[in-house]
């Protein structure tokens, strides 16, 4: 017999690691796109802070969908 708690927690874990994977890939377009149409007039700075920016909203929401599968 199939417990219907566990069939929510994998449907849960797969929904957590395409949205993971997707993140992923438009966080690469991104980066991908923003070096096709490089803005020649920013500096080093900016486009530092650019893909900082990019990099750390990514990882935020990688992290806050993660974290509300722990426990409390």
């Amino acid at each position: 017999m199939v417990d219907p708690s566990r069939s929510t927690a994998m449907i849960s874990i797969k929904l957590k690691v395409a949205s993971t994977i997707l993140l992923v890939v438009c966080s690469s377009v991104f980066t991908i796109l923003f070096l096709a149409f490089y803005p020649t007039e920013f500096n080093i700075w900016q486009n530092i802070a650019v893909f900082l920016t990019a990099g750390l909203l990514t990882f935020g929401v990688v992290a806050v969908i993660w974290i509300r599968m722990i426990p409390i």
